[in-house]
């Protein structure tokens, strides 16, 4: 049974929270110490049922379940390793699992948003992660900074866009959209995001939010909820939140669609709203790969190396 359907208790735990792993592998221990050899490991995407109360001990915050205790946080140096499942069925489950380009290593992906940061309502142009038109248009540029802007995620899109044509006054507000998460980055100038960037960081996953203004109300260790109010979409030059995920495995970072941390009650209805696929992802007669949204693939950080291109114009 994968580990996102295998349940740490039993049915009479059932008004009791669901936590999710987000940093594995982690222990259940006996006793809330880490002098005690844990008895099991959790995997990513592994839920225990846990108890109303939490105990805080040795730095931590621990959390009982039928099977021993298990770590929900470090107090002293913020960092998640357990994240509450929401109670709605519908923003239980993410998916679908990735797998990662260097080992095949396949990861059951948890839920990380349970809101898009961006209302819908406000969206009125999108970019999807990956095979863009954006991003092969890119490729044809004459300024070589320019061409290079994607070379960082293999010469793809690396994240979703959430344009705004500017027309609201005031600007659409951004929110942090996920259960927890503790800020690890904040800059209100930044040379890759700019204007403003926001990095959320929840166990091995990075959510960066990039292209904002206003983001200075928060501070580096703040921890966030879904309506974390974290900027404004900036209508001065960028019109658009670069929403982007990264995941860490094994000292190696890749960046995941963003549609795959997210459950489909949250995802459906923006793909419904831009369904007109052929007009997001790039084709012609020699090159059919990744059409749909959830048919991306996982891109493999490049910063500060020569990029491995991957694509229509990799070949």
């Amino acid at each position: 049974m994968p580990p996102s359907q295998r349940k740490t208790g039993t049915s009479s735990d059932r008004s009791k929270p669901v936590y999710v792993v987000v940093d594995p592998p982690l222990g259940i221990r006996p006793t809330y110490s880490l002098g005690v050899r844990p008895s099991h490991m959790l995997e990513l995407n592994e839920r225990i049922t846990v108890d109303h109360e939490a105990i805080t001990a040795g730095g931590y915050i621990w959390r009982k379940h039928v099977s021993g205790w298990t770590i929900e946080s470090k107090v002293t140096k913020p960092e998640i390793y357990l994240i509450a499942v929401s109670d709605d069925p519908n923003l239980q489950n993410a998916g679908p699992p990735v797998t990662l380009p260097d080992d095949g290593t396949t990861l059951d992906l948890p839920p990380l948003f349970v809101a898009l940061p961006v209302p819908l309502a406000e969206t009125t142009w999108l970019q999807y992660f990956g095979n863009t038109h954006f991003a092969a248009y890119l490729h044809g540029q004459s300024n070589e900074r320019r061409r290079a802007a994607y070379d960082f995620c293999q010469g793809l899109h690396g994240g979703i866009d959430f344009g705004n044509t500017g027309r609201n006054d005031p600007p659409s507000l951004v929110r942090a959209g996920v259960p927890n998460g503790i800020v690890s980055e904040v800059a209100a100038n930044s040379t890759m995001y700019r204007s403003g960037v926001v990095r959320i960081k929840i166990g091995i996953f990075t959510i960066i939010y990039g292209h904002m203004a206003n983001v200075g109300r928060l501070t580096v260790g703040q921890q966030v909820r879904p309506d974390t109010i974290l900027g404004e979409i900036d209508l001065k030059e960028q019109f658009h939140l670069h929403l982007e995920v990264r995941v860490r495995v094994n000292k190696h970072d890749y960046v995941i669609n963003p549609l795959n941390v997210m459950p489909p009650a949250v995802r459906d209805p923006l793909l419904e709203k831009f369904s007109d696929f052929e007009q997001h992802f790039y084709s012609d007669e020699t090159w059919d790969q990744w059409q749909t949204p959830l048919d991306q693939p996982v891109l493999k950080v490049t910063n500060g190396k020569a990029p491995e291109l991957i694509g229509p114009f990799a070949r």
